[in-house]
Order: C-alpha cells, then structure tokens, then sequence
C-alpha cells in the first residue's frame, strides 16, 4: 500500500532525503576543494611526502602531469554544470574587484620578485650555481671595478670578446657596494619578476578585464621556458623580457622616451638583440601612428647588431666572421651564406620552425598566438628563426635561450586571445576566465627550491679562510663562492697541471667535467702528491695546499 503524499512518514522520508542530499552536496563540494588545494600544493612546491608517526604513507613526488590532469577535469565537470557555474561565477566576483585595483599588478610584481630573488639567494648559498655563467659575468664585473676591464679568469680572455654586454656595466656601482655574485643573481630575480607588470599593462589594454590581465601575468611568472633560465645560474638573457616587454607596452601607448630607453637597455644586453628587435620594428610598420618610429626601430636594431658583431671581437677574429655562426651548420660559415642558404632552401627553415619545439611553445599559451597570426609572424618570428634554425641547445631552447623568445609569444598570446573575445564579445568573461585557468594549469609549478644546510655554511666558512690574494683552482660550482678573488680557476683538463697555491675539492658535488673514475684517479694523485698537503677536511670539502 502506497503512502499518501501527505502523510507524516512520506514528509519525513522527503525530509532526510533533503538533507542527506544536501549533506552529500555539501561533502562532495569540500571534496573538490580539498582536491583543488592538493593540487595547488603539488604545483607550486612539486609535491611531497605524508608521514604518519615517522613513516611515509602517500608520496606525491612528480612533475605535476597528473595534478594538471586532475584539475582540467573538475574545470570541466564546473562547465558542464549550470548551477556549479553560477556557483563560480559569484565566487569570483570578489577576485575580480580585487584585480581593479590600482595596487593590484605592483603587488603581484612585488611578490614573484621577492620570491624569485630569494630562490636565487638561496640557489647560491645552496652551492648550485656554477662557473659557467655565473662566475664568466661575475669576474667581468668585478674586475672592472678593481681596474681590470671586463678581464676573467673563467673564460681566460676579455668577457667581450666572449659576448658584447655592456648593460653589465651598470652592475659596476652596485659592486662597490657589495662585490659579490649575489648582486647579479638577485638583479636577474628581480628584473624577471618586475616584467610583469609591463605585461599587465599590455593585457589590461588589450582584454579590458584586469582579472585576466592578473592571472594571465602569474601564469608568465611561471612559464616552463622562463622558469627553466630564471631557476639556472645568472644569464644575461634574462633581462631582456622586461625590456622586450615594457617597450611594446610604450610602443602601444606610443610614450616614445620609455620605449626607445627600453629598447636600448635591451640592444645592450647582448649583441644578437638587434636581430629580436626587428621584429618589434617590424610590428609597429602596421599602423601608421607608429610607422615611423618604427623605421627608427628597424634602423637602430640592423646597426646595432652589426656594429657590435663586426667590431667588437677578440683579435684572432678581426678578420674572420661571427664566432657563433658555427652553430647554424647547415646554412653555411659567414652571414652572406647562412642568408642565401635561408632564401635558397624555405624548406629547411620550414622544416627547422614546424618543429616540436614551437608546439611546446606555443603549448604553453594554448596556441593563441594562431588567432593573431601576423602579430605572432612579425612579432615571434624573428627569435624563433635565429634559435630553431641553429644547433640543437638553440633550437630546444633549453635553459636561457628561451628567454627572448617567450615574452614574444606572450604578446601574441594576449594579442590572440583579444581576437577570440572581440569575436564573440557577449562571451568575454566566460572566455577569459576559462582560459585563464587553463593557462595557470600549463604553466604553474616550474620553480625550483633549494635547502641551505649545515654542511653549506660550513663550506663556505671553510672558503672564507683561504688568502684573498691566493691563486686557486676549484671545482665549477665552488668557484662562485669564492668570489671576488681576482686568480680563481676551473678546475678541468687545462687547469690541473697549472701552478696554484690551493686546490679545493667537493667529495659530495657534481664532478663535471671529470667523470667519477677520472676525478678518484685525480684525487689520489693530490693525495699522494708530495707537492701537496691536505691543509683541511670539513664535512667533505677538501683544501689542499702547494708545499
């Protein structure tokens, strides 16, 4: 027999069905946002361990592949649902007011250089920088400021014979204030974290929704590509984007002081900048409002470029070609070769750009450099075919090689995703939205942490005793820490025979460019060695001293 619907047992079974339902509602919604910050977690900090009384029950140690995963699907479970969708739209309000802000972009700037400037710090006191870049730029500096002009022990020769850089001058008065490596590690975490805000600016302009400008420039703050450079050492490239960015915001506003003062701090970062400039020249010929000083830009970046290469140049090559056109093989020895090859065989350049590599690059912004296809051509092209068609560490943009050509696609990235809500305008904030989420999902979760420990400031207080006039041979990423001593050398296959005072060695460190039998064999030898005494033992670090 049915019961009545109004009868006291059919209103109390709808009752505890209500609010087990709603309970089940509930508990499923702290779930997902349970999993949200797990996957936060992982992104951000690259996982970890859960211990439960001393032993590991769960470890989540891995490239954040499945944490990706996992928040794409409750995005999309979020956009199959109407009501969840409502839900998150009214969440979101709030982050959307905050994002107006005035101090908004200045805060998220502040914050990443902060944080990357510390991650550099603590790269350095960690002992995992290396002579090759940091000390090369280090000595060049350092010796300028003692009178030695640009003169470094790591490369043996004048650093502008090795690259033309003279925005490393700058450098120069902030060493006479503390002569040390940090100085231009903590320069680069800063420059990179204060290229957001040009970048903002740009997708402010552009999207007309701060929101997306905020995150979009996060989602820069943590590019794969970037990241990969800002995370390793000390390069000169890593500048460039701030540059590169805040003279596009300048040509779009057209303030033609802070750009062409942008663009020359960035022509003086390196002498192969000229070549990623054209394309920003090239880019400001479509409107006639910036026409001509886009021309200005053209003519600036081809003098620029060959006036530092042709000239500037250790003397073995005064009458030879760019050392570095040995990397684009293919394409001949000398720059008329490399040129008519390119104009000669479109096929090979075709083939050197249509590779994995500009997928993963544009991966990394959705592909929306493809809804901007003449800005993306004008705009990335240029460093994209001086880096893909060269050798193999170019056109894998591996490390800082990278870094002149993302801020590029992150242009065309806003300029693309500008066209796709000018398209469908009544879906904007939808689109925006959506793909910024995707866009944290790709690119978050690419900073490296390093753990300062005893045995780190024991090493270097164990440095810190050897004479400041001495003349040392060390292991590569020993040599940063000895800094600024003006006769400190690498320790590989040139080096061992050479006359020292002190060798120093790190039985727990990389042994490159000796493999591990080779650098025992060369440890015994000083061992053994009656030129030699082992003047200390500290923790694994190994000084040893010329009788």
């Amino acid at each position: 027999m049915n019961e009545a619907p109004t009868s006291p047992r059919h209103s109390m079974r709808v009752f505890a069905e209500s609010r087990f339902a709603g309970a089940l509602k509930r508990a499923l919604e702290l779930a997902i946002l349970g999993l949200l910050a797990a996957i936060a977690w992982v992104l951000i900090t690259g996982g970890g361990d859960i211990l439960w009384a001393g032993r590991k029950l769960f470890s989540f140690r891995h490239d954040g592949a499945a944490a990706r995963v996992c928040a794409s699907l409750v995005i999309i479970r979020i956009l199959m649902d109407s009501a969840a969708r409502a839900r998150v739209s009214r969440l979101l309000r709030p982050l959307e007011a905050l994002a107006e802000r005035k101090a908004t972009p200045w805060l998220i700037a502040g914050f990443f250089a902060a944080l990357l400037a510390w991650i550099k710090v603590a790269e350095f006191l960690s002992f995992h920088t290396h002579a090759i870049d940091l000390s090369m730029f280090d000595q060049a500096v350092s010796n300028t400021l003692h009178g030695r002009f640009m003169h470094t022990t790591v490369l043996r020769e004048n650093f502008f014979h090795y690259h033309f850089c003279p925005i490393l001058l700058l450098f120069v008065p902030f060493y006479a204030l503390y002569d040390s490596p940090l100085v231009l590690l903590v320069a680069q975490g800063l420059a990179v974290g204060a290229s957001a805000l040009p970048l903002f600016f740009i997708a402010r302009q552009r999207l007309g929704a701060p929101f997306a400008a905020a995150l979009l420039t996060v989602a820069w703050l943590g590019n794969r590509f970037l990241m990969d450079g800002a995370m390793y050492n000390f390069h000169i490239e890593l500048l460039e984007p701030l540059f590169f960015l805040a003279a596009f915001a300048a040509l779009e506003t057209r303030r033609w002081i802070p750009y062409f003062a942008c663009l020359i701090l960035a022509l003086m970062c390196k002498e192969d900048v000229g070549l990623y400039t054209f394309g920003l020249g090239c880019y400001g010929l479509l409107s006639p409002r910036t026409r001509r000083m886009a021309v200005v830009t053209l003519v600036l970046s081809v003098a620029w470029f060959v006036v530092s290469v042709k000239l500037v140049k250790p003397p073995a090559e005064a009458l030879g070609d760019y050392r570095y056109l040995s990397r684009y093989g293919k394409y001949g020895s000398s720059f008329v070769q490399v040129a008519a090859n390119m104009a000669l065989h479109p096929h090979w350049v075709a083939a050197d750009l249509l590779s994995k590599t500009t997928f993963k690059v544009l991966g990394t912004v959705l592909f929306l450099p493809l809804a901007a296809p003449l800005a993306t051509l004008l705009l990335c092209g240029p460093p994209l075919l001086v880096n893909l068609t060269a050798d193999s560490m170019c056109r894998k943009l591996v490390g800082y090689y990278a870094a002149p050509v993302v801020p590029f696609v992150f242009i065309a990235a806003v300029l693309g995703l500008a066209n796709l809500c000018n398209r469908w305008p009544d879906r904007r904030r939808g689109i925006l939205w959506i793909v910024c989420a995707f866009l944290l999902l790709v690119n978050l979760g690419h900073w490296k942490w390093h753990r300062v420990t005893e045995r780190h400031a024991a090493g270097r207080a164990l440095l810190r005793t050897i004479p400041s006039d001495a003349r040392i041979i060390a292991q590569g990423h020993l040599v940063p820490q000895l800094a600024p001593r003006p006769e400190v050398y690498v320790l590989n296959d040139r080096s061992v025979g050479e006359r020292a005072d002190y060798v120093i060695l790190d039985l727990q460190g990389p042994t490159v460019p000796f493999k591990k039998d080779e650098f025992d064999r060369l440890l015994a030898r000083y061992r053994e060695s009656p030129d030699w005494r082992l003047a200390a033992d500290e923790q694994g670090f190994l000084v040893f001293q010329k009788r």
